[in-house]
């Protein structure tokens, strides 16, 4: 329904283009439309649209509403009425009301020369009720890199969009055509809990587990899967 087509424009992250064929809205999720540059969902308005899901009035009465049709996209349109993809909307992270995407979190990450390979996903939060989680394989996983990658990011997001919780893994699973499941990232992350540095290793620890040395802005502890994972331990965030 939308892409660049070929003539002049200066690739972007995310970017799609514009419309083809169709008529494209980016709103709130009160049905108000989106200002230029504003993240919202993605709707579709075509002559060409679906009527329906056969057999499933409930699914169809979510997808399709004035006759626009919700791709569960999330993205914006800029000035010239490009379309610019954010993620997916059933993958945002809301923390305590605030919406974040974790597609901004991994683009946030990716630009860092220690990065190999980074998914960013909700986890649980006794606070805020979501918070965000980071899987993030290192090209050298060392304290510098562990530093490094940290600083980056605090540059490149606001402070509440900050990850949480980390996991330093020796490779991010993506499925034969190169997407990752963000659900199964996180499932294999946060089935191993973190440790503070100050705590020692104990019969329970993995034979691979250390702990990191140095003066890191955060604790860090080894697990197998993912193979390390650690948590903030500044004041402006819990320890696990």
């Amino acid at each position: 329904m939308a892409g660049t087509s070929g003539g002049e424009f200066t690739p972007a992250d995310g970017l799609i283009g514009p419309p083809w064929g169709a008529i494209l809205h980016v709103q709130r999720a009160d049905a108000a439309p989106c200002a230029a540059g504003e993240v919202g969902q993605v709707w579709i308005e075509s002559p060409a649209l679906v009527r329906g899901y056969l057999g499933q009035d409930e699914l169809t009465r979510q997808a399709i509403q004035g006759g626009r049709f919700a791709t569960g996209d999330l993205g914006l349109l800029d000035e010239r009425g490009w379309l610019h993809l954010r993620g997916r909307e059933r993958d945002e992270i809301n923390k305590g009301g605030l919406k974040i995407s974790p597609a901004e979190v991994d683009a946030a990450a990716e630009g860092c020369r220690r990065v190999a390979d980074v998914c960013a996903f909700a986890v649980d939060d006794p606070l805020y009720g979501q918070n965000v989680g980071l899987a993030v394989a290192l090209t050298e996983p060392d304290d510098a890199a562990v530093r490094e990658v940290y600083g980056w990011i605090r540059e490149r997001l606001a402070e509440g969009k900050l990850p949480a919780r980390w996991w330093l893994v020796d490779a991010i699973p993506r499925s034969e055509p190169g997407k990752v499941s963000r659900e199964a990232v996180r499932e294999a992350s946060t089935s191993r809990g973190c440790t503070r540095a100050s705590r020692r290793r104990t019969a329970r620890s993995s034979r691979r587990s250390r702990v990191f040395t140095g003066p890191t802005p955060w604790a860090a502890a080894a697990c197998d899967f993912p193979s390390r994972s650690w948590a903030p331990t500044s004041p402006r965030f819990r320890g696990c």
